[in-house]
């Protein structure tokens, strides 16, 4: 079948995509669903890939039959066969022009320990040189190509979730096709997806996910893109057009105060914290804050957004707020709204602190976080967001929410959510919507700021925040650029926190103070130094240059 950008053919047992009258691969239909099990109750003659894991590696391909039919632009092949280990195998495989869909359900009764794509033992073709890692690093985005013998891993690291999708290469040819995970809605139950040399794809799932009857287990997507972030743009186009993820209904009109310039006093606190030898945490007070803008006010710079730190909060699990460091939040808040500002509080993800055990995630009866998918935690946090920002007397009319350590999700099969089919991304998902639904009730013009970059979570925040640097690092414009790139392939037109990159020397990080207007909405983490150089009226006038730029160019 011809699209616009491939062509795609159907053979006995194998499948084919084309570029022009390039092959750009051949892969066999047949797909592995290893199992875990009992090892004594293995069945006889089973390959062992490890202890307790029986491969899928014995498809009856020679019972392999299919059918191919054309429907209103879209061709549909469907297969079916069996395995040692499965009653019955079907695939299917859809294709239009938004790229392909293939799908594998199983037949029969176990507990899934991964997928191993494509894996039937036949051979594999294919003409790609190498892939773009959309890896949110310590890395330039010429830094994650890699050529196609090196083994990767897309997994959680500064967004997460990330975008579960590789983005290949041909030499000597125009334009990129991608290789990328899907799944359908509540069935993200993973937290990585793994290429291996050979053109392989695997998808750990950690024997997590037990079938009884039968299941249609996550997918592959392939699809074409002009070039690696065109990749990334129709996978999540791709996503919202077969109902998977829901566009953010606010992008296009989002309140304008979404994009003022950011202040966030973390960078600041270390300061304090390294000159005196305690905790940075133990700065977040108001007296601080009060101080820091006033010194910000005197020096001529005015942020639209203040972020609140760590701590605030008595515990991090509780979202309570310390009265001992924030005697009067509400007239802080009060305050600041009078001269234009809005005020948002940093949330550590995750953290039990705080927190009775029957509201968190066990591990070998051991409580190790908090848990979003529990009806205690659930009312709790919703109580305590609601106090944190509605404007109702005893509240503390605050304005969104700044939500780290996403990237720490709590990881591993023996883990036991209340919600025990929950795991990887669903698990953020669940706490994201916690938190950004609990926001929009109470205020409805909420900022929710997060790492993320994965169009399954779009609905659930507003704000995508490009997250740490590494201060040893002297490349800050180039590698938060292309985290940048990451983010607006996947959200489009969506506010970004540019965070607060080149922190390990004093030319950095103006470099990077003076590129923000350019990546997205500037962010100040300092008041008197940057790092350990002190600053001086020169980079108070920079400042001040590239957030007057930045509002001119924003109608700010």
């Amino acid at each position: 079948m011809n699209f616009k950008n491939y062509t795609i053919e159907f053979e006995k047992a194998a499948f084919s995509v084309y570029k022009d009258t390039v092959q750009l691969f051949s892969v066999p239909v047949v797909s592995a669903v290893d199992r875990y099990e009992d090892i004594r109750m293995r069945p006889t003659g089973s390959a062992i890939l490890e202890s307790g894991v029986v491969r899928d590696d014995e498809e009856h391909t020679e019972r392999l039959h299919h059918t191919v039919r054309e429907e209103n632009g879209t061709v549909i092949a469907e297969y079916q066969s069996s395995s040692k280990l499965w009653a019955e195998k079907r695939y299917r495989i859809t294709a239009n022009e938004a790229g392909f869909a293939y799908e594998v359900t199983v037949k029969g009764s176990g507990t899934v320990h991964q997928i191993r794509y494509f894996s039937s033992g036949a051979e594999k073709n294919y003409e790609f040189a190498g892939y773009l890692l959309p890896h949110a690093g310590q890395f330039k985005e010429s830094e994650c190509l890699r050529n196609v013998f090196e083994n990767s891993q897309l997994s959680f690291d500064y967004y997460a979730p990330c975008p579960f999708v590789y983005p290949f290469y041909t030499e000597g040819m125009d334009g990129w096709f991608g290789i990328g995970l899907f799944a359908q809605k509540g069935a993200h139950n993973f937290d990585r997806f793994i290429y291996e040399r050979g053109f392989s794809f695997t998808l750990p799932l950690d024997d997590r996910l037990t079938i009884t009857v039968e299941k249609t287990l996550p997918g592959i997507w392939g699809g074409y893109g002009i070039d690696a972030m065109a990749v990334l743009r129709a996978y999540a186009d791709w996503y919202h057009t077969n109902g998977i993820a829901v566009r953010h209904e606010d992008y296009a009109r989002m309140p304008t105060w979404w994009r003022e310039p950011i202040f966030c006093g973390w960078g600041e606190q270390q300061k304090m914290g390294r000159e005196q030898g305690r905790y940075a945490a133990d700065y977040a007070t108001q007296e601080n804050y009060e101080r820091m803008l006033a010194h910000l006010k005197d020096d001529g710079i005015e942020p639209g957004i203040v972020i609140i730190d760590a701590k605030w909060q008595k515990h991090f699990g509780a979202l309570e707020v310390d009265r001992g460091k924030w005697p009067d939040l509400r007239g802080f808040t009060d305050r600041m709204h009078a001269e234009g500002k809005h005020v948002l509080l940093w949330i550590k993800s995750w953290d039990a602190e705080g927190l009775p055990r029957n509201e968190c995630i066990d591990l070998l009866c051991n409580p190790i976080a908090a848990d979003p998918t529990n009806p205690r935690f659930i009312e709790r946090t919703r109580k305590n967001i609601h106090t944190l920002l509605s404007n109702e007397p005893g509240c503390f009319d605050c304005d969104g929410f700044k939500i780290d350590f996403i990237n720490c999700t709590p990881k591993g099969e023996l883990l036991r959510p209340f919600d025990g089919n929950c795991y990887g991304v669903e698990l953020i998902r669940a706490w994201l919507e916690l938190v950004c639904t609990a926001a929009k009730d109470a205020k409805r013009d909420a900022l929710i700021n997060a790492s993320c970059a994965h169009p399954y979570v779009a609905d659930v925040c507003d704000q995508i925040r490009l997250h740490d640097y590494q201060g040893a690092l002297r490349s800050s414009v180039e590698v938060m650029t292309f985290r940048k790139r990451i983010a607006e392939a996947i959200y489009g037109n969506i506010s970004i926190d540019t965070d607060s990159g080149g922190t390990g020397s004093h030319r950095d990080f103006l470099r990077y103070m003076e590129a923000q207007p350019s990546i997205g909405v500037p962010d100040l983490y300092y008041v008197t130094s940057s790092f350990r150089t002190p600053m001086d009226e020169g980079d108070y006038a920079a400042l001040r240059t590239a957030w007057a730029r930045y509002r001119k160019e924003n109608g700010l």
